[in-house]
């Protein structure tokens, strides 16, 4: 731990690390008592030391490190902007009360990122029965490797609760939980492997209303709108917000659900190859919202592109033509 203290922190960081991930055991550094937890980035026991005072943490394992606001999002699974109202809340307060506390009186339905068994109801009742939560200790976060190829983070795949279905219906299948307001509504189930079909979706889940990664962009009046949860994890870890279709064209349920949260303009970022559904979709979102089209380089997807070739594109947006509008209509 670095020898400078930082301010103290608004919340009692000892009971709250002992309420979600557990204290295993406390140290006296340099700068003071730290509490000795397991990592949630990368799993490893009594590796994670954190400031008792002042909520600084490093992971001795994965080199994971930085102040309270990274590591109640690491902790809570949630963004840096829920993780930052939770602090906030705290410090208005000046009570440093747990944040199981404050979460209970907020009427937070946020699951810790690191339960020892498979997410409590009511999220259980959306997943498969088979779901195994990456965070599951009997299968380990090494063994997905389908993530590692991808180049998934796994504090990415812990913020997105993210599982895997090794037997049943959706068995070698990667989980993608569907999440609303803090609360997994459906799933989509994408192949681990070369076999169809790549997505699978419960039969009757509405599918044509949800956005993966909803809650990632509710408020903002600018929303960027990728194709599929793959895009929506890569865009996470370049600190690009975004919230996915679930399929080639997005509905006029998911445009009014986007403006109902705040969206007023829409960046449509999708594959490559989309083709003509990307005018379509255009033509779809453009009755409640403005729309704008970026266009990456080739057949790059917003999954395999770096960065800055995104911004490049973001900042390169354009509105359909009026022609591409009216062709897209009527085809729709």
């Amino acid at each position: 731990m670095s020898k400078k203290k930082g301010p103290r922190a608004p919340v009692d960081v000892a009971e709250y690390l002992d309420e979600t991930i557990g204290v295993r055991t406390t140290s006296r550094g340099e700068s003071g008592m730290q509490c000795v937890c397991e990592c949630p980035f990368c799993g490893k026991d009594r590796k994670l030391y954190v400031h008792r005072e002042t909520g600084l943490f490093i992971c001795y394992s994965c080199g994971e490190g930085g102040g309270l606001t990274a590591l109640v999002m690491a902790v809570e699974g949630c963004t840096g902007r829920e993780a930052r109202r939770i602090l906030a809340d705290a410090a208005g307060s000046r009570v440093a009360a747990s944040l199981s506390k404050i979460r209970k009186a907020a009427g937070r339905r946020v699951a810790p990122a690191t339960p020892a068994t498979p997410p409590a109801e009511p999220q259980g009742a959306a997943l498969p029965a088979e779901f195994l939560p990456i965070w599951d200790p009997d299968l380990g976060w090494r063994k997905v490797e389908y993530l590692e190829k991808r180049r998934i983070k796994y504090r990415t795949a812990m913020a997105m609760r993210l599982g895997v279905c090794i037997a049943g219906q959706y068995g070698g299948r990667l989980i993608f939980p569907i999440i609303e307001d803090g609360v997994v509504r459906s799933f989509a189930g994408r192949a681990m492997g070369g076999w169809e079909p790549k997505y699978q979706h419960p039969a009757a889940d509405g599918k044509s209303s949800l956005l993966y990664g909803l809650d990632l962009v509710a408020g903002p009046e600018d929303v960027i709108v990728v194709e599929g949860p793959t895009d929506v994890l890569s865009m996470y870890q370049k600190r690009l917000p975004a919230c996915a279709l679930l399929g080639k064209r997005g509905t006029m349920a998911q445009a009014g659900k986007l403006h109902r949260r705040g969206a007023r303009r829409v960046t449509l970022l999708l594959d490559g190859n989309a083709g003509a559904d990307v005018l379509k979709t255009a033509a779809i979102f453009s009755e409640t919202m403005e729309v704008l089209v970026a266009q990456l380089p080739g057949k790059l997807d917003p999954d395999e592109a770096p960065r800055e070739v995104i911004m490049e594109a973001l900042d390169r947006a354009r509105p359909p033509s009026t022609l591409e509008m009216k062709v897209a209509r009527r085809t729709l």
